[in-house]
């Protein structure tokens, strides 16, 4: 040994409670990577799910539609077409109120308004309410109200150029 070499010294010590950084991450592995896509997909589905029950909740329980044919006799309004919310004053036109859900045994009372005045009131039982064909109406607008009780389960306004 040469008497003239150095003797290495060692490191200083790693101050106390100091620790090496972490190895770099080697990537996920491919399971990890679909575990990860399939929970996204579940989180997306989820809020476009949530999204539908809130604005399904916000049209309320029932809709009312006007058409220029004669509605199917179903008890659905899955055979209402040509729906319109303007006819002219010899179009004949039907009036249809929807229900979204099964009503109980409540009587509807639907009630036609033109320039502040009720013109009209019919009632019904069940989960959809056709009301006759109405023809000859005098131009202006007609505002359709369906009622339970005392609360309004939905309104449509028809124009008659």
């Amino acid at each position: 040994m040469d008497p003239n070499a150095q003797i290495p010294t060692p490191p200083p010590a790693a101050p106390q409670g100091w620790a090496p950084p972490p190895a770099a991450p080697q990537g996920q592995s491919p399971v990890m990577k679909i575990v990860v896509a399939i929970a996204g997909l579940v989180l997306v589905a989820g809020v476009v799910i949530a999204i539908g029950v809130v604005a399904k909740a916000m049209q309320g329980p029932a809709s009312i539609v006007f058409t220029t044919t004669e509605p199917g006799l179903s008890g659905t309004c899955d055979d209402i077409g040509d729906l319109v919310d303007s006819v002219t004053a010899d179009t004949e036109v039907w009036v249809v109120v929807n229900f979204r859900e099964v009503m109980d045994d409540s009587q509807v009372v639907v009630t036609v308004n033109k320039d502040g005045e009720d013109l009209a009131t019919w009632t019904s039982d069940g989960c959809l309410v056709e009301i006759e064909p109405l023809s000859g109406l005098e131009p202006g607008e007609y505002k359709f109200t369906a009622r339970v009780g005392d609360r309004i389960e939905a309104e449509g306004t028809l124009t008659v150029k």
